[in-house]
């Protein structure tokens, strides 16, 4: 017996939560269920109820909010990921005499080795992301720079950059921008900027006009 075992539930979740803080000191981060090789980024929030898998990287500036779960592969900078969403769940065989994990698993009733692996191809979010709450994205999936989930959506297959996606399964209604403007933001890459030349850009920014006579020349070479 552990002594963790006889300690009640909320000391062990702030005990780990401390730990979580601690280690991804760097960001705002309120969950406990982080596994500890997961890769958090600067300036990421991470809120309470979120669960992230091992492996997981989420990059600078991103944030999960509460009930999500990660179970596998990366999310991008500047994402937005919204409430009780599912991203990379474990996948299950269909060619097996049984899709239970009971069967086939590490801890499967026969005591055979685990032939399976539940994270065979972990998705991809790209930069600037936003997925809205309660959507699902499985594995084998890429989602583009600049992409709108919407809530509620099952992403079954890959989403291009600025691309808006809505239902079940999910299907393409729009693209956010021209292809003009895509292939100017995609070219610039402002999520990858050092803080002092992104501030160069600020202008740009939350602003409905910004598109007007500006971003052809937005990108910049080297960029």
């Amino acid at each position: 017996m552990r002594l963790r075992d006889f300690a009640p539930e909320a000391l062990v979740s702030y005990l780990r939560t401390v730990k979580a803080k601690l280690r991804y000191s760097h960001a705002e981060v309120w969950s406990d269920r982080i596994h500890p090789t997961a890769s958090v980024g600067a300036g990421c929030l991470i809120s309470c109820g979120v669960e992230i898998g091992p492996l997981v990287r989420i990059a600078d500036n991103s944030y999960v909010n509460k009930g999500s779960i990660i179970a596998s592969g990366s999310v991008g900078k500047f994402c937005s990921i919204g409430y009780y969403c599912q991203i990379g769940l474990p996948e299950h065989p269909l060619e097996f005499v049984s899709t239970s994990p009971k069967t086939y698993g590490r801890r499967n009733v026969f005591g055979k080795p685990c032939i399976w692996n539940d994270y065979e191809c972990p998705p991809q979010i790209g930069n600037d992301v936003w997925v809205g709450s309660g959507a699902i994205i499985l594995q084998g999936v890429h989602i583009g720079d600049g992409a709108v989930i919407a809530a509620g959506a099952v992403v079954t297959r890959s989403v291009a950059p600025y691309e808006i996606v809505i239902g079940v399964p999910a299907h393409a209604v729009r693209k956010r921008f021209d292809e003009d403007c895509i292939c100017e933001l995609l070219r610039l890459q402002w999520w990858n900027l050092p803080p002092n030349e992104l501030m160069e850009y600020a202008h740009l920014f939350g602003t409905w006009n910004w598109r007007a006579g500006v971003y052809p020349n937005i990108a910049r070479e080297g960029h």
